[in-house]
C-alpha cells in the first residue's frame, strides 16, 4: 500500500529508493525535465523538512 506523506524537494523519475535499517528511505538518481540528476534525498519518518 502507497500513501502521500510529503513532496519531494524537486521532481524525478526513473530514480532507485531504498528503505534503511532506521526506517528512512534514501532516493538517489534518476532524471528530471532537464536530464539525469546527481542528487539524493533522504525521508525520515516523523521529521519535518
Amino acid at each position: 500500500t502507497f500513501a502521500f506523506i510529503d513532496s519531494m524537494i524537486g521532481p524525478r523519475r526513473d530514480h532507485a529508493a531504498v528503505l534503511l535499517p532506521d526506517g528512512s528511505v534514501l532516493v538517489t538518481g534518476g532524471r528530471d525535465g532537464d536530464g539525469s540528476l546527481r542528487t539524493a534525498e533522504i525521508w525520515i519518518p516523523g521529521k519535518a523538512r
